[in-house]
């Protein structure tokens, strides 16, 4: 099943950044399957509704399915959207597939758990989160020269 309801694609259209989040979850009780999810950010920096889907399993044919009906719904700003997500299943295949030429962008709370599992601790955190925040390509690559560095064990 797939929803978007008028109002929430007119809200996003007329008032929302051209950025889609996307997700998936599980839902429990009496109904399994999976919820997909496609939201936005208004102008108040509030989250906004935009589509959302209820599948059977969370896989690459799902995914695409739900994007080839969001991007009809959205087909004024289609070309313009960047797409943000935290690399669900199926969803970075889709995602090339249906619009192969957006912006794709990764959540980094999620980038920073796979992170951290590998390198622990107080020092690769404060370096992390350097490099996330950085505001400049120099102070980007400054900052991972120092995660580099770490790894390296030269400092």
């Amino acid at each position: 099943m797939y929803m978007c309801l008028q109002a929430c694609k007119l809200g996003f259209l007329r008032g929302c950044r051209p950025i889609i989040g996307v997700d998936g979850c599980h839902l429990k009780g009496p109904m399994s399957g999976i919820l997909l999810t496609a939201i936005g950010k208004d102008g108040n920096c509030n989250i906004f509704s935009v589509a959302w889907a209820v599948v059977e399993v969370e896989n690459t044919d799902s995914w695409t399915w739900f994007l080839e009906l969001l991007v009809k719904d959205l087909e004024s700003v289609a070309s313009n959207l960047t797409f943000m997500s935290d690399r669900q299943k199926g969803l970075v295949e889709a995602l090339s597939g249906v619009v192969p030429n957006a912006e794709v962008r990764f959540c980094v709370r999620h980038i920073w758990t796979n992170f951290k599992q590998s390198y622990p601790g107080e020092a690769y955190r404060q370096a992390f989160w350097k490099v996330a925040r950085a505001y400049t390509k120099a102070e980007f690559q400054q900052h991972m020269e120092t995660i580099k560095g770490y790894v390296r064990g030269c400092l």
